[in-house]
């Protein structure tokens, strides 16, 4: 991150020693802030080659312990598939905040901060070999969230006052804070099974890849309105990484989703 801010910067200052081409439009500074608007989701299916999935359990030693809901021990085969994706996960995510832009003409960098509502729904399909814990389960969680985005763009003037840029860049999402009660719940179940519970860091910061485009409208001589959409994919964390066998090898086990933007903008001049 040090080194991507630093190349910027570089490139701000040195900017005015060279001579840009007639054909490129003028090098301007300008800044502003305003809110945005996001909605990204995932989907992570149970993998084919165990849908239809009938392995069996070996019986158990008589007399059953009372409550059991196995009708037996698992066979190995049986565990491998239920370590393999024995689920379907979808994650809704929808958020709003606040972010400000600093643009340089072809380079604009921005940071927000975003508070996000996350519904994490897992189902369990009915299967033979699993009777009876079949079912759904509907979580809410809040996060809030720190965004720092660098974005190539280039801007066309389509008539007077008017201008649309292509964008492209990546956004890094840092987690702030802590998971809140709901996410605990859910770790505190994975920890009493015997799994590893992550922490918000490696649950939660990852790098988005967006692409879009925006709008820039002029209201007076420095002032102007600016408004963007984006789609983009995130990569996975590093708590997805180490869970990637239960995905399949898609993208739709990957968040992905729309960015949506509106700012006030002040241009500095020329450089």
């Amino acid at each position: 991150m040090k080194k991507t801010l630093a190349i910027i910067a570089t490139f701000c200052i040195s900017a005015p020693l060279f001579a840009l081409p007639d054909w490129l439009p003028p090098l301007n500074l300008s800044a502003g802030g305003g809110g945005l608007f996001n909605i990204h989701w995932s989907d992570a299916r149970l993998r084919e080659q165990f849908r239809d999935y009938t392995g069996g359990f070996m019986p158990a030693p008589p007399p059953a312990p009372e409550g059991t809901l196995l009708p037996g021990f698992p066979t190995a085969d049986t565990l491998k598939a239920m370590s393999n994706g024995l689920f379907e996960a979808r994650e809704l995510t929808t958020g709003g905040g606040i972010f400000g832009f600093f643009d340089a003409t072809f380079v604009m960098t921005s940071a927000a901060l975003v508070f996000n509502r996350v519904q994490h729904t897992v189902a369990i399909p009915d299967h033979p070999f699993l009777p009876g814990l079949d079912g759904e389960e509907t979580r809410t969680s809040n996060f809030t969230q720190l965004n720092l985005g660098v974005f190539l763009k280039y801007p066309f003037e389509v008539s007077p006052g008017w201008s649309v840029f292509p964008l492209l860049g990546a956004d890094w999402q840092i987690a702030l804070g802590s998971f809140d009660s709901s996410m605990r719940e859910n770790f505190d179940t994975v920890r009493g099974a015997g799994g590893d519970a992550p922490s918000i860091a490696a649950f939660w910061n990852s790098m988005w890849l967006r692409l879009g485009a925006g709008v820039d409208r002029a209201i007076s001589d420095n002032l102007f309105l600016r408004g963007e959409l984006l789609y983009g994919v995130k990569l996975p964390s590093r708590y997805e990484r180490r869970m990637a066998d239960y995905w399949q090898d898609e993208l739709r086990g990957m968040s992905n989703g729309f960015h949506a933007r509106l700012a006030l903008g002040y241009t500095f001049g020329k450089l």
